[in-house]
């Protein structure tokens, strides 16, 4: 592992929102990247000041002032999803790379207004699941030609499906789909590429399944699965070989 010290260079960063997931999760891993913290940015004046005297940097309530006053390279988007499109593309005009976290908005024409504004920005999406050590050994065995062609796909995670789908796309709310729906997605994303048709299916009670047709021909099942935690499994079956990825660390390969 390699700390943030050791870098010989490190870009010049800020995160805008410092609540108690940015300091607990988001911050600390500031350690191990090649970036060097220049100012934190909040609307809660005493919490950015705290934060920026820990850290040793300055503290800003407004963005727009920020990124006048700061050389800045790269952004760590810390806020609701509902900012981040707004922050997003501010962040872009400013000429500035771009990290958020996950869901990176509250509806896809909302990510395709960022893409159109991003330029030759980078912009990164604070999907885990498709970053975990087990994900990426998923993705070599199943690229391998031993593997033989990926033909389908399962996720199985405690999840459940709001009644009111309309009204919740209608007035932008902020549901549990959203925040936590998106990891076992982004984990048959990572591995099946790119999607041309969903289907949902749902229960009375919310359960059932989310259908993955991928362009590629693999179809995926994201399973809506009830019960105590642990249960959280990936399947992946191929011509010849099975892979599966246990609890989101041990990898089982048949």
């Amino acid at each position: 592992m390699t700390y943030q010290r050791e870098f010989p260079v490190r870009l010049k960063a800020a995160v805008v929102g410092v609540g108690n997931h940015s300091y607990r999760n988001v911050l600390p891993c500031l350690h191990y990247l090649p970036v060097k913290l220049a100012a934190v940015c909040d609307i809660n004046e005493n919490l950015a000041k705290a934060t920026a005297e820990e850290y040793g940097c300055k503290a800003y309530t407004n963005t727009k002032e920020m990124y006048e006053k700061e050389d800045l390279d790269v952004v760590f988007l810390c806020v609701s999803p509902a900012l981040h499109p707004a922050l997003a593309i501010e962040a872009f005009d400013a000429g500035v790379h771009v990290w958020m976290e996950k869901p990176p908005a509250m509806r896809a024409e909302d990510v395709e207004r960022m893409l159109e504004r991003r330029g030759d920005r980078v912009a990164v999406v604070g999907f885990k699941k498709s970053f975990m050590p087990s994900t990426r050994k998923a993705m070599e065995i199943v690229r391998s030609g031993a593997f033989g062609p990926l033909r389908s796909m399962l996720a199985v995670y405690q999840m459940t499906i709001p009644d009111n789908g309309r009204e919740v796309l209608e007035e932008r709310k902020f549901t549990n789909w959203l925040a936590n729906g998106v990891h076992p997605l982004s984990m048959l994303m990572a591995v099946g590429g790119k999607v041309e048709a969903v289907t949902v299916h749902r229960s009375r009670d919310g359960f059932g399944a989310c259908l993955l047709d991928f362009e590629n021909g693999v179809t995926g099942n994201f399973h809506l699965a009830s019960g105590p935690h642990p249960i959280e499994s990936y399947q992946f079956f191929g011509s010849n070989w099975h892979l599966e990825i246990d609890n989101s660390w041990r990898v089982k390969l048949q």
